[in-house]
C-alpha cells in the first residue's frame, strides 16, 4: 500500500516542526514515563522521518535496539538520508509497515510506543493490540498524542499563538469551518474505525481503546511542550524560518481539505468561494502582524506549548 503524508506536510516543513517540538528537559521527563532504560528493546510505531526514534537513541539507549515503523516510505528515506547521512547509528533501524499489522515478532520488545498516531489510524484498537503484541510480558506501551480527549482534570491550554493578532477569533472561525466539514465528509468516511464508540466530541477517546485492550495497569501523565521555539539559543533569523514554514503548512493544509470537502460533497458542498478567499485574507493579515512584531512574538512564543497526554500501559 502507498502512504504519501508529504501531501499535507512537506519534509521541510516536518524537520522544522519536528526538531523543535520537545526541548532536552522535557524528553528526559518523557521517556523516564515511558518506562525507557539504556538496554532496553523499543519500536517507535508511526516514526515519520524518525525525529523522536533518533532522539530516545541518542539521549537514552547506551546498549539497547530501536526500530522506527512507518507506513509511508519516502518518509523513512528521506528520514534515513537526511538525520542519519553516511553513518546510521548501530542501534537504530528504520522499516517500512503497517501499524494494524507490524513486522516485528511476538512478546519481543520491552517498550513500544506510538505519538500522535491512533487519531490518525482507521483502526486505533487493532494498532494498539499490534503493539501490545510485539511487547514482551511486563513490558510497557505508551501512547502520546496531543489530539485526544483530555481527561476532565486536563489542563486547557492554547496550542497556537494568537499573538495578540485582533482577527484571531475570525480566522479561528473559517479554518475551524473548513476542518470539521473535512473531518465529516472526508476524514470520518475514510480513516475512522467503524466503531463510534471510539470518537466523542469529534476526537479520538484512548481511555476507551485502552479499556478494550486488556492491559494490566494504567499510569496517564500530562507532558506541557513549550511551544517548538521555546529554547533561548535560538535566533531571531531562525524563529523567522520557523514561522514562514508554518504559514506555509497551515495555508496548504486548509486549502488541501478545502479542495477534498468540495471534490466529495456535491450538491452539499457546505462553502462558497469567499469562504478560501477570506482564509487567505486573515492568513495574510495574521502573517503580515507576526512578522511586524517579530521581537514580541520572541517574547511570547516561549509562553504557549502543547498539552500531551501520556498513556503507559503495562502488558500482563
Amino acid at each position: 500500500m502507498t502512504y504519501n503524508w508529504t501531501k499535507y506536510q512537506s519534509i521541510s516543513e516536518m524537520m522544522l516542526t519536528r526538531k523543535y517540538r520537545f526541548n532536552k528537559e522535557t524528553l528526559n521527563y518523557l521517556f523516564s514515563i515511558m518506562k525507557i532504560s539504556p538496554t532496553s528493546v523499543v519500536a517507535d510505531i508511526g516514526c515519520g522521518m524518525g525525529h523522536l526514534t533518533r532522539e530516545v537513541c541518542d539521549n537514552t539507549l547506551s546498549h539497547g535496539l530501536i526500530i522506527g515503523v512507518d507506513l509511508d516510505f519516502s518518509l523513512l528515506k528521506s528520514g534515513r538520508e537526511i538525520l542519519f547521512g553516511d553513518s546510521p547509528p548501530d542501534d537504530l533501524i528504520l522499516v517500512q509497515g503497517n501499524a494494524c499489522r507490524l513486522p516485528i515478532a511476538d512478546n519481543s520488545l520491552d517498550a513500544a510506543y506510538c505519538i500522535t498516531l491512533l487519531h490518525a489510524v482507521s483502526e486505533p484498537l487493532h494498532a494498539l493490540l499490534e503493539m501490545k503484541r510485539i511487547t514482551k510480558p511486563g513490558g510497557y506501551v505508551s501512547i502520546i498524542d496531543g489530539h485526544c480527549r483530555i481527561p476532565q482534570s486536563g489542563l486547557a491550554v492554547e496550542t497556537i499563538p494568537s499573538y495578540d493578532f485582533e482577527l484571531e477569533e475570525e480566522l479561528n472561525r473559517v479554518i475551524s469551518k473548513i476542518d470539521d466539514a473535512w473531518v465529516a465528509e472526508v476524514y470520518s468516511k475514510n480513516s475512522r474505525s467503524s466503531n463510534p464508540a471510539f470518537y466523542k466530541d469529534g476526537k479520538i477517546d484512548i481511555l476507551e481503546i485502552i479499556r478494550c485492550a486488556s492491559f494490566d495497569s494504567l499510569e496517564i501523565n500530562g507532558v506541557f511542550s513549550k511551544f517548538p521555539l521555546c529554547d533561548n539559543c535560538l535566533s531571531k533569523d531562525q524563529i523567522v524560518e520557523y514561522l514562514e514554514l508554518y504559514f506555509h503548512y497551515i495555508d496548504k493544509l486548509v486549502k488541501t481539505e478545502y479542495a477534498a470537502v468540495r471534490e466529495v460533497a456535491g450538491p452539499n458542498d457546505p462553502f462558497s468561494e469567499t469562504d478560501i478567499e477570506e482564509f487567505e485574507r486573515l492568513l495574510q493579515e495574521k502573517k503580515n502582524h507576526v512578522f511586524s512584531n517579530i521581537e514580541k512574538v520572541k517574547a511570547d512564543i516561549r509562553n504557549s506549548g502543547v498539552l500531551f497526554m501520556v498513556y503507559t500501559l503495562k502488558k500482563n
